[in-house]
């Protein structure tokens, strides 16, 4: 029967609603296992697996503006951990202390000469 544009079919049988039902919770612990990695928490990306590594700075990091550092063969945006109040220039290394976003929060491994 239709009426207003909507299909209305009639009640289904138990037995065939039920049977339905159970094939449907049998899908479901069956595909589990399968789709189990989707649902498990760990990185979202590889930038986290960069923490506490060395990185080398190829613009120079102010402590109020962003610059780059190359990790691997990757250029990525950084910036100063907090406390730091030397710019790091290019050619500089830096260790990673964490990541905020997709930029990483760097900091000078030993001293860090001041420039003028």
């Amino acid at each position: 029967m239709v009426a207003y544009g909507v299909v209305y079919f009639e009640v289904l049988e138990p037995v065939l609603a039920w049977t339905l039902f159970g094939l449907f919770v049998a899908k479901d612990f069956v595909l589990f296992p399968l789709t189990k990695r989707a649902y498990e928490h760990g990185p979202t990306h590889g930038a986290s697996e960069l923490i506490g590594s060395t990185v080398q700075v190829v613009e120079t990091i102010e402590p109020r503006s962003d610059g780059y550092v190359v990790a691997g063969n990757e250029r990525w945006r950084a910036r100063l951990a907090a406390g730091s109040d030397a710019p790091l220039e290019p050619g500089v290394e830096a260790r990673v202390s964490q990541l905020d976003g997709i930029t990483l929060v760097v900091e000078a491994i030993g001293p860090v000469e001041r420039r003028g």
